[in-house]
């Protein structure tokens, strides 16, 4: 019942006009720069699901077996385009999950069969790496991708994965994977990282490996800005930089983009001070290059398009608006947002709002927010009677 209110929540505010909600779900018509560059990213963004079968993990000499209940695993996340060949870019412990990441996943499972049922992740994180547990018998059953939908009523597309060769980063926890077609949309990136950069993230984080298949893949906008790159106590050896954004679990591999939908770093991890930590966009294209062998290319056509109709769309130029988004569908009609922004934008000029107007978002918002505030103070009102109490959450991987 939980997870049905949130999805109705996050309907009702992709559909309304105003600034960046409580649910985090993309306003296409948003004023917010940060807000616009994430709609501007949208449709290179990709939920992955990757399951996994695990027999077991070994603590030294021992073997602990798992139950056969509790062998398969699903882990989720976010990955996003970074060619127009069909490259994407996600985390390691996502998509392509070591032993060790996979006896953390288990790990509670496998203390229970030694008679600790109350393990904690904290313990279980701490279980593992001071005494190198590994998962053993693993198979992969399925890694597949699913591309970001601006509603429930979206045609969905859904395409297998692979890890590219050579496509594992040394010293991060990047990963390149493929999806077979040509003309996807792509990011391009930005190496500067400069502390204040107002930057919005996107991702999965609402959605868990128990209501991923149930709910469609509409992704959560965060706005923050960029802080300082330095080391986290866990990992030494590695820099990171902070996000003010809160993050969660299934946001790992999704970008943190600037107002022009350019990708400055990847989440990673989860801090305790309701922020997060990206993985630099120098290491992504450091990745890129080496796996792929020269720069990345255009973002594809029909990106370009899109692109361009949004802009002229935030300026107030409806019919040139229009037109680029006709454009942009016809060259790829799956593209996830052309279509619909198109045919909102179609019904404002039928119910006589214009862009150049400059009381058209006003109206529009009166007609539209008015509903939407109350059906979703009713979904808080019912999310807060039914969801548990949480604590403090302490600083830790995304994986965890």
């Amino acid at each position: 019942m939980r997870h049905g209110l949130r999805h109705i929540a996050l309907t009702l505010s992709l559909l309304s006009v105003g600034p960046v909600t409580a649910s985090g779900a993309i306003d296409v018509l948003s004023p917010d720069p940060r807000v616009q560059g994430a709609v501007l990213a949208a449709p290179a963004i990709y939920r992955v699901e990757a399951r996994y079968e695990v027999r077991g993990v070994r603590v030294g000499r021992q073997r602990i077996l798992l139950p056969p209940a509790g062998r398969r695993i699903t882990e989720v996340g976010t990955a996003f385009g970074v060619s127009n060949r069909g490259h994407l870019i996600s985390v390691a412990h996502v998509a392509a999950p070591d032993a060790g990441t996979l006896a953390r996943a288990v790990g509670s499972l496998a203390l229970a069969q030694r008679g600790q049922s109350d393990a904690t992740s904290a313990y279980v994180r701490d279980w593992v790496a001071l005494n190198d547990v590994r998962a053993f018998g693993v198979r992969r059953i399925s890694l597949t991708v699913a591309a970001a939908m601006p509603d429930p009523g979206s045609p969905r597309a859904e395409y297998p994965a692979t890890v590219v060769p050579g496509g594992r980063a040394a010293g991060d926890d990047l990963v390149m994977l493929k999806i077979d077609g040509t003309g996807t949309p792509a990011l391009s990136l930005d190496t500067s990282m400069t502390v204040g950069t107002p930057v919005a993230t996107i991702g999965f984080g609402s959605q868990t490996p128990t209501t991923t298949l149930n709910l469609p893949p509409i992704p959560t906008v965060r706005v923050g800005v960029l802080g300082r790159t330095g080391t986290v106590a866990d990992e030494p050896g590695s820099r990171y930089t902070v996000v003010s954004t809160r993050v969660e679990t299934g946001d790992s591999g999704g970008p943190a983009v600037d107002a022009d939908g350019r990708v400055h770093g990847v989440v990673r991890w989860l801090s305790r001070r309701d922020g997060g930590y990206l993985i630099r966009a120098s290491r992504v294209d450091a990745l890129t290059r080496r796996v792929l062998g020269r720069d990345p290319g255009p973002p594809g056509p029909a990106q370009s398009d899109f692109r361009r109709g949004m802009r002229l769309a935030w300026s107030g130029h409806m019919d040139a608006a229009m037109a680029a988004l006709d454009a942009a569908e016809r060259r790829d009609p799956g593209h996830t947002l052309a279509g619909p922004v198109l045919e909102r934008l179609t019904r404002m000029r039928a119910a006589g709002l214009h862009a150049t107007s400059p009381d058209w978002r006003r109206s529009l918002w009166f007609a539209v927010s008015a509903l939407s505030a109350l059906a979703a103070a009713w979904c808080a009102w019912a999310l807060l009677r039914s969801a548990p109490r949480s604590g403090p959450v302490a600083e830790r991987r995304l994986d965890d």
